[in-house]
């Protein structure tokens, strides 16, 4: 039975109605019918907003200091002899952008773990907006740096920028899961991948010479990301709040029904608030514990609870299959990488350009795909798939014939179909899981430690590739293949499947999976105990 709830009713009686009309079984039996959202503008407008800003803006600042690497290798090291009288020889200008480009990550640890505490007392929304603030002061140093030729100011605003950064690596792809109805919250999760690689790619192709890539107009790379947190800034207040963050957390019954029928376009939303007032419900012991249920769980909360913890570990070890890809190596070092073929810095910036071009069509792809394959066949497909590309890579560098035709093929192919299969599966997959492998109480917590877990990985390798890569070569690949293979192998025992489902569905899916484990050892454990007194008893002839 649908009830059409009535403003003018108290909101402990609207949630008491509507958890009784809709219960668990109803939901399931609803979805199992086909029941289908349309897109409704409201809903339209905040994924755009939150997507292609906050998520645009984290590929931009990922990618940005990739082309003009060294051009900006240069004019730090004019800047630098301008303030101090001297040159920093090569290992200084290297260890120089080494500093600058780790910091970004470094930062970005502090915003993911800083996130979820304000963000529990602020809101989802309202987090992004302060964090358009942390974003513009981050721009605004980078952007003084090239005005004032101070360049240790640059590292100051890539700290801040990673801060920035780090936020919405926690929060972005929370709140799109939160706003989204579970049918499509696969489509709407892989909006932020999309996002991201479609800013990976616009900075890349203004980092080009011919555009913004020169020393004359660096600057101007760091002024659009300053328009943008400002436009994203203004677009945020037309923009609803989370119902999930308002019911749970604020206990604002109103609220969430006021922001669940902005984004469904529907005056009955009775369903909605029962699925997110059931989280809570099964979520506590109790009626009288329901305050608890309704409490920010912190991960220490989480690793006491051994269901939670479970689905805490897998998520860590979505985000870590992620970076042993070697994605980071691909994306930050790629231009290094095939300048090694093509000895032309601006040949190898071309080939750059047209492959963050093909991680566009490729992470639509993943979307048309996302909810009708599920999130686990496309992970660890996508896993696969890199690691053997990775491998293509390896023997295409290693290969003393770099000059020749093939060998070049060999390695754009192993590039471009790395990019492939990154963007179908590992490239957006851990973003949008993770907050479906846990409950409400706990999806802050988790989605900011998991944000800043896959940030700090990502400070390691951009630290280590340099210094290892002279070490050993073109075979560190053999480190991520390696990693993406024991990945491969340990996600698929213990990844459930989320597709078309709510996270009380899979945290139960997963207490009768451990049941039935448990069951089955006790079992096994009787009957070795049975076979053991049969051979220390008499024999019988």
């Amino acid at each position: 039975m649908t009830l059409l709830l009535d403003d003018t009713e108290p909101a402990i009686m609207v949630l008491t109605r509507a958890s009784s009309s809709a219960s668990t079984a109803d939901l399931l039996n609803s979805r199992s019918r086909g029941t289908t959202f349309k897109v409704t503008p409201a809903l339209l407008r905040t994924v755009l907003t939150v997507a292609l800003g906050s998520g645009f803006m984290f590929g931009y600042h990922l990618g940005v200091v990739n082309n003009p690497a060294e051009v900006m290798k240069t004019y730090f090291n004019h800047a630098f002899f301008e303030e101090h009288g001297r040159y920093l020889d090569a290992k200084g200008v290297d260890l120089f952008w080494s500093l600058a480009v780790s910091f970004l990550p470094f930062g970005a640890i502090f915003g993911g773990l800083a996130s979820n505490y304000f963000t529990h007392k602020l809101g989802r929304k309202e987090m992004l907006l302060l964090n358009n603030a942390i974003g513009l002061m981050g721009s605004a140093f980078q952007i003084w740096t090239f005005v004032s030729h101070f360049c240790e100011l640059f590292f100051l605003g890539r700290f801040i920028t990673g801060i920035y950064v780090g936020v919405i690596a926690a929060m972005a792809p929370t709140y799109l899961s939160e706003i989204a109805p579970v049918q499509q919250r696969g489509y709407i999760g892989t909006s932020f991948q999309l996002s991201v690689v479609s800013g990976l790619f616009v900075s890349t192709i203004l980092g080009l010479p011919e555009i913004f890539g020169s020393k004359h107009f660096l600057v101007y790379l760091f002024v659009i990301s300053f328009a943008v947190c400002i436009l994203q800034s203004i677009l945020l207040f037309f923009c609803p709040e989370s119902p999930r963050f308002l019911l749970l957390f604020k206990s604002d019954a109103f609220a969430a029904m006021e922001s669940l029928r902005k984004l469904r376009n529907c005056p009955d939303v009775s369903e909605d608030l029962a699925e997110i007032d059931n989280e809570t419900l099964q979520n506590s012991d109790d009626a009288l514990n329901q305050n608890r249920a309704r409490s920010l769980l912190k991960i220490g909360q989480v690793m006491r609870k051994p269901l939670l913890r479970k689905m805490f570990l897998i998520s860590l070890f979505l985000h870590f299959s992620q970076i042993i890809t070697g994605v980071n190596v691909m994306l930050s070092y790629s231009a290094t990488i095939i300048q090694k073929v093509f000895g032309s810095q601006k040949h190898s910036a071309q080939w750059t350009c047209a492959i963050f071009a093909a991680l566009i069509p490729f992470t639509v792809i993943s979307a048309l795909l996302i909810e009708k394959l599920g999130r686990r066949v496309l992970h660890l497909s996508g896993l696969v798939g890199t690691l053997c590309s990775s491998l293509l890579v390896m023997f295409a560098l290693i290969n003393p014939g770099l000059e020749d035709v093939p060998i070049k093929i060999m390695l754009i192919s192993g590039i471009a179909l790395f990019m492939f299969f990154y963007a179908i599966g590992p490239g957006s997959i851990p973003w949008l899981m993770v907050p479906e492998l846990v409950p409400s109480s706990a999806r802050s917590s988790v989605t900011s430690f998991c944000g800043s877990f896959n940030l700090f990985l990502v400070l390691c390798v951009t630290l280590a590739f340099p210094s290892t890569d002279d070490v050993i070569g073109p075979k560190l690949f053999l480190i991520f293949v390696s990693g993406s293979l024991v990945a491969t192998v340990v996600l698929y025992c213990v990844l459930p499947e989320t597709k078309g489902r709510t996270s009380d569905e899979v945290l139960m899916s997963a207490a009768e999976e451990s049941f039935r484990m448990c069951r089955c050892l006790k079992r096994r454990r009787l009957l070795s105990d049975d076979i053991c007194i049969d051979r220390d008893a008499d024999p019988v002839f």
